[in-house]
């Protein structure tokens, strides 16, 4: 069984959720025994209703593969890419892109044609690789021997 879970430090999670929601960097730390760091984050992401990744690996990649998927079972991410790309062209230039049904080909000429933002280049990328998937490799027409 879980220990109970002190009031002032789900407070505390929340006054970091509200600097978060305002755009202030905030690192919270849970110190002490994990047991009872475990039953406050657990409190406190059911009482906000959030979902929870956990990643096995120390490996960045691994997390961001992790929340990766997780959000993906969340959300449609090629909708969130193609309205990042739309919304990060310079206002005068902004029209309607539609990604979906569009070949590979189709899709590489529309990015093509648009202004990369100065900043989010990583966010750039990531909707790139979202919008424009690397081909499958074709089967070979005959075993190698």
């Amino acid at each position: 069984m879980l220990p109970p879970v002190d009031d002032a430090l789900l407070d505390s999670l929340d006054r970091h959720a509200r600097r978060r929601a305002e755009g202030i960097p905030t690192l919270s730390t849970l110190v002490g025994p994990p047991e009872r760091a475990l039953a406050l984050w657990t409190e406190w992401v059911h009482r906000h209703g959030l979902s929870v990744v956990v990643a096995e690996d120390d490996d960045a990649r691994a997390m961001v593969s992790a929340w990766a998927t997780a959000l993906a079972r969340e959300r449609d991410l090629t909708a969130d890419a193609e309205a990042f790309v739309v919304l990060s062209q310079p206002t005068g230039h902004r029209r309607e892109l539609l990604f979906r049904g569009k070949t590979l080909h189709e899709r590489r000429a529309l990015l093509e044609g648009l202004t990369p933002p100065h900043a989010g280049s990583a966010t750039w990328e990531l909707s790139r690789r979202l919008l424009e998937p690397p081909a499958r490799p074709r089967p070979e027409p005959f075993p190698r021997r």
